[in-house]
């Protein structure tokens, strides 16, 4: 609860010196020369009681507060439910603060933005932003990086902005930050202005906000959804056209087909495991852009997917019992070690091909698994995009469920499907694996590097995906195919 001097709009300093104030009137109405010779007999007799009234009265007239000229969406706001900002402060409905009652002027910067660099700096500034809403009056973010770093943080920022006591007033921006956010539509769905023709950059190529709400409906903010076979298809053009900007070369039809595939498995397990009905959704966002450095021109691709509702740990809390067993198996073998958390290691399990809560997707029909493959072919996919990626630059993707971060880069890239002895060739029914150590062995623990727990909850579940292109990369395929023939010369 706020003391009366914020709530009258007073400094700290100020209501120091009014209290001495007050105090030193209330001693000089103690003196017998301020009791006038027709007051009552009752308030010459008890000098203390009349003079503690008089400062009381005083203190009261102090304690009004100033009128304040604010909106009306403002006035009647409300604290409302919301499953996403409260998963980032459990304790928002007893922190919240009544309008009227808040004084407060607070400014968020946010620097280093960016899941896939920064994620605890990152979570910490939703917390904050999550904080201010329940107690600020007029709050300012400040976006202070030059470029976006990660759209996947801005993605899960226009999931929560909707729903946000309406106290946020603006605040300052990069110009390659607000452009990036008109290209890709992120500033109309957040109902920010817009970026006047003249002013928009033709360095970035867009990858359009899309969503798809299993519902049928449209969404809150009138997008409409779409299927995934559809978005699948576009995100194939998105890929096959930043290559061609970049490098001049394009994907081949089978390129094309098989990341067509991935990517439709993606959607389709994104949607299906957000809720437990099987009707979540999910949103999609992504840019090429092209940046100009000291040592040249550099193409960042940047893309990201958020589904909101269950996180991967609770959606694999009612698993088949032979899924269970080997999970319960490796959360009791790990727990505790560097501070790995059940959540983190069960979010670890789950990038196991197999892992998955349907049990009617356990069945293998012509050698094939029907399901629990999404996760690692979320990696194969982005295995298949970092080979475009620039030698000098380290392609990361980075998963964000619930409490838990996890990083695929460098060495833990790819699951790795492994040839028991006796096999001759690689089955479709063995699994892809990725357990975050040297060894890739599920007997080891994951490295906390790459395997940590981040400061805030997330909802569901966040994947994103960056790295710089390859801007030579025509010259290397024409190189390679150079050498190809001289060989067989």
């Amino acid at each position: 609860m706020t003391d009366w001097w914020e709530r009258a709009g007073y400094t700290e300093q100020e209501a120091t010196l009014l209290q001495k104030w007050l105090l030193d009137l209330e001693q000089g109405y103690r003196a017998p020369h301020r009791i006038r010779k027709k007051s009552p007999t009752s308030d010459r007799l008890n000098r203390v009681r009349f003079a503690a009234r008089k400062r009381r009265q005083l203190l009261k007239s102090l304690q009004r507060p100033l009128p304040r000229n604010l909106p009306k969406e403002l006035l009647i706001a409300k604290f409302k439910r919301n499953d996403a900002l409260d998963a980032l402060n459990p304790r928002r409905l007893t922190r919240w603060l009544p309008v009227l009652s808040r004084t407060r002027f607070i400014n968020i910067d946010l620097s280093g933005f960016s899941f896939l660099e920064n994620p605890i700096g990152t979570m910490e500034a939703f917390c904050a932003i999550s904080n201010a809403e329940m107690e600020g009056l007029n709050v300012r973010v400040n976006f202070k990086d030059p470029n976006c770093l990660d759209v996947g943080a801005m993605l899960l920022l226009q999931e929560i902005w909707p729903h946000l006591c309406p106290v946020f007033t603006g605040g300052d921006i990069e110009p390659m930050v607000a452009q990036m956010l008109e290209a890709v539509g992120l500033r109309r769905v957040m109902g920010w202005k817009p970026i006047p023709a003249s002013e928009r950059n033709a360095d970035i190529f867009p990858f359009p906000f899309r969503r798809q709400s299993r519902s049928g409906g449209k969404t809150s903010q009138g997008v409409e959804p779409q299927l995934s076979s559809i978005v699948a298809t576009q995100v194939v053009k998105f890929i096959d056209q930043s290559l061609l900007q970049t490098s001049r070369v394009r994907l081949t039809r089978k390129a094309r087909q098989n990341f067509h595939g991935l990517i439709g498995e993606i959607l389709d397990n994104a949607g299906a495991h957000s809720s437990p009905d099987q009707k979540g959704g999910y949103s999609i966002c992504g840019f090429l852009e092209r940046r100009e450095t000291s040592n040249g021109d550099i193409f960042r691709f940047n893309l990201s997917f958020l589904s909101m509702g269950q996180t991967i740990a609770d959606g694999l809390a009612n698993a088949p019992a032979v899924i269970a067993k080997g999970m319960n198996e490796y959360v009791t073998a790990h727990k505790g070690v560097s501070g790995l958390t059940e959540e983190n290691l069960r979010t670890v399990y789950a990038l196991r091909d197999g892992v998955t809560r349907l049990s009617e997707k356990l069945n293998v029909v012509g050698n094939r698994s029907l399901g629990g493959t999404g996760l690692a072919d979320i990696l194969d996919f982005f295995a298949g995009l970092a080979l475009f990626a620039d030698p000098k630059d380290t392609p990361r993707l980075a998963i964000v469920s619930g409490n838990t971060y996890l990083q695929a880069s460098g060495t833990y890239s790819r699951a790795i499907r492994f040839t028991p002895p006796g096999m001759t060739e690689v089955s479709a029914v063995v699994p892809r694996e990725l357990w975050f150590n040297q060894a890739n062995a599920k007997s080891q623990p994951p490295d906390v590097g790459h395997v940590y727990s981040l400061p805030g909850r997330l909802q569901g579940t966040l994947v994103t995906l960056g790295f710089n292109l390859d801007p030579h990369l025509v010259e290397k395929l024409k190189d390679a195919k150079n050498g190809s023939n001289d060989d067989k010369g």
